[in-house]
């Protein structure tokens, strides 16, 4: 090769290199302006409600670079310092940051958890902070919020003797609150259980939940936050914790203005002696469970107001005993996130055989009551023989609303066949948010008997079942929404 051969050759490398290392993509050049401003996926970051103590979920935020240069992040700082009860890590890294350089068209990812300090309070407090970033000098915040709840927290409790609950502050259940044997327990109107994963009540003595309409007595899951930015824990999600039994030896106890949902099971009394009361349950809602709604063998139990909701089994299982409904609603359009209904599932099962032990079925009546459900066939009456004697079996339905084809006769009188009793909200939005009073054109508007009504004047929620045409069907009372 001659000599000016050997010098072309290295000058056409020393210019490819100039070239290849001159272009730099605009994603990688970092700008300086100072008019650029980081776009956030929100602009506040907030928390439901927060138990003192209790470590959050993490809440996740994307930072996005729209210009088409790079960019260095100068700084990212949490405002309320080592003080703050909230925590970051940003792409990976925690706490505040400095000279994070973030490419054009790009994005990262902040987190942001908390744990709130006990603040010696029974009602909620408001908590805040803001985090500052600095970019090119110029400055954004982005706000964090959430309430702090302090709770009382139980962990394999067992309330020994007479006990009230007064209800000033949550309770946060783990592992199993046990009712002892000999105890009385009274929980006072506005009492909040929250039950962590597997948690659960087991009533041995006596139980006396008491609320008011305006200030229930609530058994539910501890998540307070969303699994969607639309959907709640508290409405999407079943199985949460374990549920309530009622132990076989625990007699005279009292559901009044309660409520229970998102459980594995929602109230199973187990199998009983029918010769002393097992519970009155009035103006109750079981709603959004596993398993069953209300499980009884062999009991004695009123109820009376009550709304008992989509259930992956059955909402109301009966097997012997005796068993009274007025003016209830049994309903089950169960849909919970990545859940439908179970194969075989019901909103009403009645038996009188339980693990081939036949257990009467005394007495089971159902007054001015709506059943009904996304199938067609939710009612299941399931009448087994004694060898050739025939076990009792005695039910009766009396001015019912009964979504399934059927018709009168000696243990069905009054009988409203296979309608929609068109409630007013059955997951409509896609939220898991149901509704069960009752639209202004269902046919169970002023269809209930009056003569039973008048044992039962106000519905679930207060409002006088007199106060217009006539009483309604099932546990509400359709009422003109005020035009203020």
């Amino acid at each position: 090769m001659t000599r000016s051969l050997v010098h072309c050759y290295i000058l056409l490398v020393i210019l490819a290199g100039c070239v290849l290392f001159s272009c730099k993509d605009d994603n990688d050049v970092i700008s300086t302006n100072s008019s650029i401003k980081l776009a956030f996926s929100k602009d506040t970051v907030r928390f439901d409600t927060v138990f003192t103590t209790i470590k959050t979920a993490t809440k996740r935020i994307l930072i996005h670079n729209e210009d088409k240069n790079a960019i260095n992040i100068e700084s990212i700082q949490l405002m309320g310092g080592r003080g703050s009860f909230f925590r970051i890590n940003v792409d990976g890294y925690s706490g505040d940051q400095t000279n994070v350089h973030l490419r054009g068209q790009d994005s990262m990812y902040m987190f942001v958890e908390l744990t709130v300090d006990p603040q010696n309070r029974d009602n909620p407090v408001f908590i805040e902070d803001s985090i500052r970033f600095v970019t090119n000098g110029n400055t954004q915040y982005l706000r964090l919020e959430a309430y702090g709840q302090d709770v009382y927290i139980w962990n394999k409790k067992t309330l020994a003797k007479d006990t009230t609950i007064l209800g000033e502050r949550p309770l946060l259940i783990y592992d199993t609150l046990t009712i002892g044997s000999q105890a009385h327990v009274t929980m006072n109107p506005g009492t909040k259980l929250f039950f962590h994963k597997g948690a659960s009540v087991y009533v041995k003595g006596q139980l006396s939940a008491v609320g008011s309409i305006d200030n229930p007595v609530v058994f539910r899951g501890d998540r307070t936050d969303r699994l969607f930015s639309d959907v709640l824990y508290d409405n999407g999600v079943t199985g949460q914790w374990n549920g309530i039994t009622v132990d076989s030896l625990s007699f005279n106890n009292v559901f009044e203005n309660v409520r229970v949902r998102n459980s594995f099971h929602g109230i199973l009394f187990k199998q009983s002696l029918p010769q002393q009361k097992k519970a009155t349950l009035t103006n109750v809602i079981v709603h959004n469970v596993n398993e069953n709604g209300v499980t009884a063998t062999n009991c004695i139990i009123d109820f009376l107001n009550c709304q008992i909701s989509n259930a992956k089994q059955m909402c109301v299982q009966l097997v012997g005993g005796q068993y009274t409904f007025l003016h209830c609603t049994i309903a089950n359009y169960f849909n919970a996130v990545n859940e439908s209904r179970a194969s075989g599932s019901k909103a009403l099962y009645i038996s009188n055989i339980f693990n081939k032990s036949v257990l009467p079925l005394d007495r089971c009546d159902f007054t001015n009551c709506i059943i009904s459900g996304s199938n067609n066939s939710d009612v299941e009456l399931s009448n087994k023989l004694n060898g050739n004697a025939q076990t009792p079996f005695n039910h009766l339905f009396t001015n019912c609303l009964i979504r399934v084809n059927g018709s009168d006769d000696q243990n069905f009188v009054d009988t409203i066949w296979n309608k929609d009793p068109k409630f007013a909200n059955l997951n409509t939005n896609g939220d898991y948010v149901y509704s069960f009073e009752l639209d202004s054109t269902s046919v169970a508007v002023n269809a209930a008997a009056r003569a039973y009504s008048t044992s039962l004047l106000l519905d679930l929620k207060g409002v006088s079942r007199l106060s217009d045409d006539g009483p309604d069907i099932g546990c509400y009372e359709w009422k003109k929404k005020s035009t203020k």
